[in-house]
């Protein structure tokens, strides 16, 4: 069950621009369609930062998709765990949310072990509970 709404999360936090590609035909989603899409800034406004999809990992480049045009990103760091980051035009580089100047959403994760150990990790990382 917990799987199932990460799964769920993850696919409404998604733009709906690259959510085929992301989200490949899953039976467990097949009745995601009567959810209501979130009604976000970062879903909408592309012009400063865009959601891209990372098609292809290469030494030093990536092959990233829009959902409409595939392109190469050069890259100085390592980003691993997504397939799914944000895109900012002026820099021309990849960032993770939290490097934005905007609130870009959550992050959902499946943590399967005591809820007290999560929970001193989270806070040794700087996350605010």
């Amino acid at each position: 069950m917990g799987r199932f709404l990460l799964k769920v999360l993850k696919y409404l936090h998604t733009p709906p621009y690259i959510r085929k590609i992301a989200f490949p035909l899953d039976k467990s989603l097949k009745d995601i369609g009567i959810s209501f899409p979130i009604n976000s800034y970062y879903h909408k406004d592309r012009s400063r930062y865009e959601y891209v999809y990372i098609l292809k990992r290469e030494n030093n480049k990536l092959l990233v998709t829009d959902g409409e045009k595939e392109f190469y990103i050069n890259i100085k760091r390592k980003y691993k765990n997504t397939n799914v980051l944000i895109y900012d035009k002026n820099k021309k580089e990849l960032i993770y949310p939290y490097e934005t100047e905007y609130y870009f959403g959550y992050e959902a994760f499946y943590y399967n072990k005591p809820l007290l150990d999560l929970i001193n990790k989270l806070k040794k990382e700087g996350f605010i509970l």
